[in-house]
């Protein structure tokens, strides 16, 4: 009799945990699709817009990225390897990336770069880690994602253009 209790408690915690690596999990890809939208949208005004105006034109862009988004920032290689643990403190002492490639290095995804037509000085975007804490992995289990809103002013000059946080 004990063992068909015990059984009954084991499949179940099993149970629990399928169905809470597969939320997690879908959770993250849908994440991680949304952390590319930031990373196109300022690629394009770049390169679409700015990088052919003439200088002193100037665009504001609201910027939301996901917890899921590392580093945002330009570079001047594709190559330029940056560890994973320097993200976080680039990212608060505010320091400044200059280069022809925009890239974003999303959690357990390669670095992607994008090459522009002009230079890019811009500060580097991305999340900041939290810790673990209670509150934030019943926010995780609830699908509610924090997100980094950072609002940028981009400003055209003669040889690069300018992104500053607002």
């Amino acid at each position: 009799m004990w063992i068909w209790i015990a059984g009954g408690i084991v499949g179940g915690l099993l149970l629990f945990y399928g169905a809470y690596s597969m939320l997690t999990q879908t959770t993250d890809a849908f994440s991680a699709q949304k952390g590319t939208e930031p990373y196109d949208e300022i690629r394009n005004l770049v390169q679409e817009d700015l990088c052919y105006s003439a200088v002193g034109n100037q665009r504001t862009l609201q910027v939301s990225l996901s917890e899921s988004v590392q580093g945002l920032y330009a570079s001047p290689s594709k190559y330029e390897n940056i560890s994973e643990a320097d993200y976080p403190d680039k990212i608060l002492n505010e320091e400044i990336s200059i280069g022809k490639f925009i890239c974003i290095k999303r959690k357990d995804y390669r670095i992607q770069c994008d090459e522009m037509t002009c230079e890019l000085r811009m500060p580097y975007l991305g999340a900041v880690p939290e810790g673990q804490s209670l509150s934030a992995l019943i926010d995780r289990i609830m699908g509610r994602h924090r997100t980094f809103s950072y609002e940028l002013e981009f400003t055209r000059y003669s040889d690069y253009i300018s992104a500053e946080k607002v």
